[in-house]
């Protein structure tokens, strides 16, 4: 079964303003069962107060009907294709083609094995005009940026790309600023607390409002399939700069692009900069990985929840506000940032742990908390979330490595610089080419996306072999959602509270 794409852009600008009015009547409704008055607001912040139900009533109507009459224009224009290529096959792209149907398509397979190898067939010996690739759940699909051009999506991810790198580099005077700020600050009593914990808790700040921007630049700019792979992108980027701004701040100092120049200038000047400069901060990571301790006690908490399930309440039942309540901040508390953090607090383990030997039970504690939280949220409190088959694990192991990698030339560097002669650096020495040759087979030896075909064979032969050719009841579909006929489309809204007059006082 195929799905080619359609040009959906006024469509699905109407569903998006039709399904806004329809929550805004939805409240509105509900505050007349509370309160047993129509209730009365302002649109705009200095504007008059009028009857929100007579406002937005009539409006949810009118979108509705346009919702329809757009729908039913996408089907037409579609059947008028097809009636064109029954009868002329190779008609030109003035036909009308380009103008209804996108350049994405879906096709779903009655196997698995012939969907694994219509994936890996050469369509053209230009490997840019055909493209295939495994869709992520219909849920989780950003359908919108499937139907983008391709011009217009390159042009797009470097402008992304572009901003990303500026924030990187302008990052570094921020965080240095906000630590100069901290120590000049005078607590009086509270002073050594405040000198141990204020440079690491500015830092955490900075850190918590990161993914936001990361993620605003990602979903505005990024052509990504689904909001999984934003949270993959999230997850990688997070990662740099936390290892850039956390692990590596005091060799990088005052100036990101500074350190890049004297490192390209002179490369083997890094394994004295880390030796010279990371062990005078094992105290700083002691706290920092304390402080993530509290960080996953308030995840547990769960306050904007409560907070909003707490205001939801007053209008809608409970269980409706409990679901109205869901889910959790994808920013700071999704899948990208959660991994992104874990993987710092390990690397943080594996480079200062030799320095600094407390480093290691602190740092299995700050585990043993979040395998204790993450483990209720999860699985008890926090809705399902799409998976991306493992990616999210792969890479943490990768962010693994380049912590390894790091502790490697920081040994190096410290044998160097405190050895009484070179026999212990000419030993350690021979790991790093030994752990990059690793993680470069670890990157292209092992193909862990795709089943190999023999246990594809095999599971096929345990199930029967052949998948339902057309989804059951109650399924996700591979169709835009903009395009599904819904119930509420066919209801009648002649007796709903907001179609009658409102009454009238003299």
């Amino acid at each position: 079964e195929v799905c080619v794409l359609r040009q959906t852009a006024v469509l699905t600008g109407l569903v998006a303003a039709r399904d806004k009015c329809k929550c805004e009547v939805h409240k509105a409704e509900a505050r007349l069962e509370k309160q047993g008055v129509r209730p009365q607001g302002r649109l705009r912040v200095c504007g008059p107060r009028v009857d929100l139900l007579s406002h937005y009533g009539p409006m949810l109507q009118d979108l509705n009907a346009q919702v329809r009459q757009e729908r039913r224009r996408v089907r037409e224009a579609v059947a008028e294709v097809h009636e064109r290529l029954s009868t002329d096959l190779a008609c030109s792209p003035s036909a009308g083609i380009n103008d209804i149907f996108a350049h994405c398509a879906l096709v779903t397979f009655s196997s698995r094995r012939q969907a694994e190898m219509a994936r890996e067939l050469v369509y053209s010996a230009d490997h840019a005009i055909w493209l295939a690739s495994s869709p992520p759940e219909p849920s989780a699909m950003r359908w919108p940026a499937l139907v983008w051009e391709p011009v217009w999506s390159m042009t797009s991810q470097v402008v992304g790309a572009t901003i990303v790198v500026g924030l990187l580099l302008a990052f570094m005077p921020l965080c240095t600023l906000i630590t100069s700020s901290a120590r000049t600050v005078d607590a009086g009593p509270l002073q050594p607390l405040w000198a141990a914990f204020a440079p690491t808790i500015g830092l955490q700040i900075m850190m918590g409002i990161l993914p936001t921007l990361l993620l605003m630049i990602f979903r505005w700019l990024y052509t990504l399939k689904s909001d999984s792979e934003a949270q993959h992108e999230l997850q990688v980027w997070y990662f740099v700069f936390q290892l850039i701004f956390v692990i590596l701040v005091t060799v990088v100092g005052n100036s990101l692009a500074t350190s890049i120049k004297e490192i390209s200038e002179k490369p083997f000047s890094i394994f004295g900069t880390l030796a010279t400069e990371m062990p005078t901060a094992t105290h700083f990571y002691m706290n920092y990985i304390i402080l993530d301790w509290t960080a996953h006690a308030v995840a547990l908490l769960r306050i904007a929840n409560l907070m909003k399930f707490i205001s939801f309440r007053f209008l809608f039942e409970e269980e409706e506000a409990r679901e109205m309540a869901e889910p959790e901040d994808q920013d700071y508390h999704g899948m990208g940032a959660r991994y992104g953090r874990s993987a710092i607090c390990m690397v943080i383990c594996i480079v200062f742990s030799t320095l600094s030997p407390l480093v290691a039970p602190l740092t299995l504690i700050n585990f043993a908390i979040l395998r204790l939280v993450y483990g209720h949220l999860i699985v008890v409190a926090e809705t399902r979330k799409p998976d991306l088959g493992g990616i999210f694990w792969v890479t943490q192991l990768k962010h693994v490595q380049v912590g390894t990698l790091i502790y490697c030339a920081l040994m190096i560097g410290l044998l160097s610089a405190r050895a009484p002669n070179a026999w212990p650096v000419v030993i350690a020495a021979p790991t790093l080419p030994l752990l990059l040759v690793g993680i470069i087979r670890f990157d292209q030896a092992f193909d862990w996306k795709r089943l190999p075909f023999d246990e594809l064979l095999a599971m096929e032969a345990s199930s029967g072999g052949v998948f339902p050719s057309r989804p059951a009841p109650g399924d996700e579909v591979y169709v835009q959602p903009e395009l599904l006929e819904e119930a509420f489309d066919q209801t009648d809204d002649s007796d709903r509270w907001w179609a009658r007059p409102a009454a009238t006082t003299e």
